[in-house]
């Protein structure tokens, strides 16, 4: 824009393109100084840990809670507890095991083992997709998270009404101070 205008009026004003050298100049140092100064990226501040997301990604992953509450309520035909535990082992063919990884000894326990349990959210091996992760694991992982989010906003809401509750200044403290201000 302002080459614009100092090719349309370089005739009725001659001196426009030193005017417009001299702002592009000063406009030049002005926005250095501003990005030197004030537009900085801040320094870093060091924190011994992520606070409470790292309580509510302990209590959500490392325990059975959440699982247990998406059985009860998604998948329990009467809203009990009763079958979780075959709910949550996954089935695995022993044939399917690959060549020099199968056990030695397939008659250890006495008799021929054909299927295997462990504990995981997978698809069986008649399903269409063997041993893809299952819908299950995807209710019980969106859960997790949705509790991570939960519990994290949960903790900070308490911390500000606490913080709220709690003056910074104490009432004899603030009431000397207003007595001082009046004299």
């Amino acid at each position: 824009i302002q080459f614009g205008f100092v090719t349309l009026f370089v005739a009725s004003f001659p001196l426009a393109p030193l005017f417009a050298l001299l702002n592009n100049i000063i406009e030049i140092r002005l926005d250095a100084k501003k990005f030197v100064g004030e537009l900085q990226r801040p320094v870093a501040a060091r924190a011994k840990d992520i606070g409470g997301w790292r309580t509510a990604f302990v209590i959500s992953f490392t325990s059975d809670f959440i699982p247990r509450l998406v059985y009860q309520y998604m998948y329990s035909p009467d809203g009990s507890m009763h079958g979780f535990v075959n709910h949550t082992l996954s089935y695995f063919n022993v044939s399917h095991f690959q060549d020099g990884k199968e056990p030695m000894d397939p008659l250890h326990l006495g008799y021929a083992v054909d299927i295997c349990r462990y504990k995981d959210y997978r698809e069986p091996p008649w399903s269409t997709t063997p041993y893809e992760i299952s819908k299950e694991f995807w209710a019980v992982l969106a859960a997790r998270l949705a509790f991570v989010i939960v519990f994290q906003n949960v903790v900070m809401l308490m911390s500000d009404v606490v913080d709220w509750l709690i003056p910074d200044i104490p009432k004899d403290i603030s009431t000397q101070i207003h007595k001082e201000k009046i004299l």
